[in-house]
């Protein structure tokens, strides 16, 4: 019986510490998906009394393409 109650509260437990990896992998794949925005806008505060806000575009550097192209393998 002892056993039994025994197993039965892990099982919960493994289960929640599954969720929270897959909730973690989640996060992983939403700030991937944040970060392919091509521009991201900087407000720039003018010197004039009243402060003009402008937007500037600043262009993120490009990913290195990968150089080493492999080849396409036909799935025997």
């Amino acid at each position: 019986m002892m056993q039994m109650t025994l197993q039965w509260k892990s099982q919960p437990c493994r289960i929640l510490i599954m969720r929270m990896a897959s909730g973690r992998r989640s996060q992983r794949k939403r700030r991937r998906r944040k970060s392919t925005r091509k521009f991201r806008t900087r407000t720039l505060f003018s010197k004039a009394v009243t402060p003009v806000v402008t937007k500037v575009t600043i262009k993120r550097k490009k990913r290195k393409e990968n150089t080493v192209k492999r080849p396409n393998l036909p799935h025997l």
